[in-house]
């Protein structure tokens, strides 16, 4: 589905939703690792879509997709290299998902790359977002940075990545707690990069997950829950089938992508 362009060419994102919906659902803007908008990153959309929530996967790479870590690399840096245009790209999926498809609420999602950029979108977007959830991304403790962001943020990261290191994100959830933001920061031990992709290093059934399914809703009034007239928000829907996907999943669940996610 296009939805924005990219030096005169169109931009082609994956847009998921339940098929019997009737009526505008919250979305997620999904938000690809350094590999591309995948068919593994298509899977994860249809699964957190099934349940019950409009997912619209964003392409920052304008249609490119990596399938070796130089290539994944190339890609990525054009992307961090040129930011205003993923700006621009994430800022053409939220007036989508709001505009188009009428979502009331909004969320982000991504991984390693992705992930960073979903921090990002909760800059783009500081009192707009109503969820951001990071994998293994890149962050800042940079006050300043994180101080006009009103997201909950949810930031799970692994104990043995040697890109992320838990230093960084020690400094990270110190930041967010010194300003008083509604956060969770996660740091599963015994795991590295890419943990919560199936067909990685290590597989994802393995983890002990700290935040359970039947704890959640307590875990997201914690966070502030973002419509207080419903019980379940999509933070609650989008973390509840983060977690899903990061603690249940099988590897024959979901189409094949590179073993070395980023």
């Amino acid at each position: 589905m296009a939805y924005t362009e990219y030096r005169d060419e169109l931009v082609h994102g994956y847009f998921s939703a339940p098929a019997d919906m009737f009526e505008p659902l919250p979305a997620v803007i999904m938000i690809h690792e350094w590999w591309g908008l995948n068919d593994n990153v298509r899977a994860m959309a249809d699964r957190l879509a099934a349940e019950g929530y409009i997912v619209f996967a964003v392409d920052l790479y304008a249609g490119e997709v990596a399938q070796t870590p130089d290539e994944a690399r190339g890609l990525m840096m054009q992307a961090v290299e040129d930011p205003e245009s993923a700006n621009d790209n994430i800022r053409a999926a939220y007036d989508f998902v709001k505009r188009t498809a009428g979502a009331p609420r909004i969320g982000s999602l991504g991984w390693c790359f992705g992930g960073g950029w979903s921090l990002n979108t909760a800059r783009l977007f500081p009192d707009d977002l109503d969820a951001s959830v990071i994998y293994y991304g890149q962050v800042t403790a940079d006050e300043e940075v994180l101080r006009p962001i009103n997201t909950p943020i949810l930031g799970l990261f692994a104990a043995e990545d040697a890109g992320i290191k838990v230093a960084s994100v020690e400094e990270f959830r110190d930041a967010l707690e010194r300003l008083r933001k509604n956060y969770e920061v996660h740091v599963y031990p015994g795991v590295g990069h890419a943990f919560a992709n199936p067909t990685g290093r290590k597989p994802a059934a393995v983890i002990s997950v700290p935040v359970s399914i039947g704890n959640a809703v307590d875990l997201y009034a914690k966070l502030a829950a973002l419509t207080r007239s419903q019980p379940c928000s999509i933070f609650d829907a989008i973390i509840s089938t983060a977690i899903i996907a990061s603690s249940t999943s099988r590897p024959n669940d979901m189409m094949s992508a590179p073993s070395d996610m980023r």
